[in-house]
């Protein structure tokens, strides 16, 4: 009602944030220094990156949230690793081999053992 009172209908309305687009986590410094950590590895996820910072002490874990980082790296289109043919999806599988019957896999439940009688006669 307040809102109502002092401007009419247009203090009804939704108003943006002011401090929309920009991020109050991350300051104007710390954004260049994760820039330039970035550039410094260009290779690396944005979670790897963001580890990485917080074990050099760039970053305190409590303070900035991965989320952050990815989302003020997103804006700045640096979230993807900047080095193309780092590593191929068909070199990044675990149990691919490049020959046939390189590699058997099973399964065994040892937790359900049928008992089995033998009758002797």
């Amino acid at each position: 009602m307040w809102d109502y009172r002092r401007d009419n209908l247009d203090g009804l309305k939704p108003k943006s944030r002011k401090d929309k687009g920009c991020s109050r986590v991350i300051s104007e410094e710390l954004g260049k220094k994760i820039i330039e950590f970035r550039q410094e590895n260009p290779a690396f996820s944005v979670m790897l990156l963001y580890e990485k910072m917080v074990k050099e002490g760039l970053i305190l874990r409590f303070e900035v949230s991965y989320y952050s980082v990815y989302r003020y790296l997103k804006q700045r289109n640096l979230a993807r690793p900047l080095v193309e043919d780092t590593v191929s999806i068909k070199d990044r599988k675990p149990f691919a081999y490049d020959e046939v019957n390189r590699m058997w896999q099973g399964d065994y439940p040892d937790l359900f053992v049928i008992p089995t009688f033998r009758f002797v006669m």
